[in-house]
């Protein structure tokens, strides 16, 4: 088999490779310089694979393309890929294997949905800082087999929400609020 054949051989197995859901982070290259953005692979076919997408750079989606695999330089994905990630895009690894990885990084995304969620509900003054990080610290440290990380305190079954940690200053903003002086302190006053 000629190395031009090859080539053209293992385009097939590339397309055939992606799962559906990873179409819209495709981008196919050409040789003669055109993107294209893919929307969906549609077929793939002897010699050619047929692309719904739009050209890169455009706002104009939904057009089709019939790539003849002579023509094709290179796919990339158009999105950070974690390294955890690069097997879902190889076309020598099983689709057992695929499926495996796909559910370790749908658990890394939930988990990284979590602590942001904890992170935004602590900077809003909703929880105690110290108990998120305790908290955070503790969902990084769950098993993978684990489904329900731990949750913000609930409201009771009243309805009522905890009562918020004593001490805190009120914030208005992001700015914690002016407070007079304890009696018998001496404030400075600016001229």
């Amino acid at each position: 088999m000629s190395e031009s054949a090859a080539v053209l051989d293992f385009w097939p197995t590339i397309f055939h490779s992606f799962r559906p859901e990873d179409h819209k982070f495709l981008v196919v290259s050409t040789s003669n310089g055109l993107e294209v953005a893919v929307q969906e692979i549609v077929r793939v076919e002897e010699g050619l694979v047929i692309i719904r997408g739009r050209i890169s750079g455009t706002a104009d989606s939904g057009r089709l393309f019939l790539l003849p695999f002579a023509q094709l330089s290179s796919v990339y994905v158009n999105r950070p890929v974690r390294m955890e990630e690069v097997d879902l895009f190889s076309p020598s690894v099983a689709p057992a294997r695929k499926l495996e990885v796909a559910k370790q990084v749908a658990d890394i995304e939930r988990r990284a949905r979590e602590d942001a969620r904890l992170a935004e509900a602590a900077k809003n003054g909703d929880v105690d800082l110290a108990d998120t990080l305790k908290r955070l610290d503790t969902l990084r440290d769950l098993p993978s087999e684990r489904d329900q990380p731990l949750a913000l305190d609930a409201p009771s079954a009243s309805g009522a929400l905890p009562k918020q940690k004593s001490g805190r200053l009120p914030t208005f903003g992001n700015r914690a609020a002016r407070l007079p002086a304890p009696v018998g302190e001496k404030t400075e006053t600016k001229p």
